[in-house]
């Protein structure tokens, strides 16, 4: 499939689950709504992996670590201390997320694969004990509150108005993102994802594409994490343990990990999933594990899927496995060819 066609089914598939999510406020109970709103957020946490781990092929295990920086600023600059307003907060709190990610980005620049998976995960965790489990920092070790405000029309202390709110953040930001494909910045950052050296030849900048991939996609983990304080109204350290970013991976990659439908999926498998396991198996252990069992099991079934995959096709005969080497006949050789 070619990328204009490609496009419009990704463009297509994005109305049809606004058509559905939409309408989901007028069918579902508060319980199931709240799932719903969850789901929207991580899909929006989602985009951020495709962006860094589906384009340029780094494997960042910070993302929800993203996340925590982006709810616990904006906790602290709306809490009675500070008490900038939400439509100022929230910028601030997303550039911090970008600008923390830079921490992550240098390291980026030399480090690959599961080297570069390592760094990202042991950042996540000094974040997690050093700062987010640091009531001097975060100015509570119960947790921060954050309190829904109204927005000229907008009354987010309704449910439903919020929840239409994460439904126009989420399409913005899948909007952002496939237009982000298209730029010259969007090939630059995919163009890093098979091979460093081949970038560098067509005259990628290394440097700053790696750090502006970096920025982007924590950017979007921070405007996760803002969306994510506004639907619970809380903030602590548990919801952003370095593991979740491992388990937000495995469900990107199963899902395709590299277009707007992956982060979606994505999105609904972690947010919406868990608690509708739970209250089905309320009685087992199975529902608040859900999550990190299908990632898990889905990450091992994709990974050993490619590798039987590659050892097919270099067992098949030749001409079959891959495409046949053409000669060119050049003008040169054509004329000294007998009729």
């Amino acid at each position: 499939m070619t990328s204009r066609p490609r496009e419009a089914a990704a463009l297509v598939g994005l109305a049809a689950f606004v058509a559905v999510a939409a309408g989901m406020p007028w069918l579902l109970g508060p319980a199931r709504l709240l799932s719903m709103s969850l789901a929207m957020i991580f899909a929006v946490a989602a985009l951020s992996v495709v962006v860094i781990t589906g384009w340029t092929g780094q494997t960042s295990l910070a993302q929800v670590t993203f996340m925590g920086v982006g709810a616990f600023v904006l906790a602290r600059l709306m809490a009675s201390g500070v008490g900038l307003p939400l439509y100022l907060a929230a910028p601030v709190a997303v550039l911090a997320a970008a600008a923390v990610s830079v921490v992550v980005g240098l390291p980026a620049l030399r480090l690959r694969g599961v080297y570069l998976a390592v760094v990202t995960l042991g950042f996540a965790q000094v974040m997690q004990d050093a700062v987010f489990n640091n009531s001097t920092l975060t100015g509570s070790q119960n947790g921060l509150t954050v309190a829904r405000p109204v927005l000229g029309g907008l009354d987010l202390t309704s449910e439903h108005t919020l929840y239409y709110l994460l439904l126009g953040v989420l399409v913005g930001c899948c909007l952002l993102v496939a237009g982000l494909r298209r730029s010259s910045l969007g090939r630059r950052m995919i163009s890093l994802r098979t091979t460093e050296v081949g970038a560098s030849v067509r005259g990628v900048a290394l440097v700053s594409t790696k750090l502006l991939a970096f920025s982007l996609s924590a950017g979007l983990a921070g405007l996760a994490g803002v969306l994510y304080a506004l639907e619970v109204q809380s903030v602590g350290p548990a919801p952003f343990n370095p593991l979740q970013s491992i388990f937000l991976l495995g469900l990107v990659v199963i899902a395709g990990q590299r277009g707007i439908a992956a982060a979606l999926v994505a999105g609904l498998l972690y947010g919406w999933m868990p608690p509708e396991l739970t209250r089905h198996f309320a009685d087992s252990t199975l529902g608040p594990n859900a999550t990190n069992l299908v990632a898990g099991v889905g990450l091992l079934l994709v990974l050993i899927g490619r590798e039987q995959l590659a050892g097919l096709a270099g067992r098949l005969p030749r001409g079959l496995g891959r495409s046949p080497r053409r000669l060119a006949v050049t003008p040169e050789i054509a004329r000294n060819v007998p009729a």
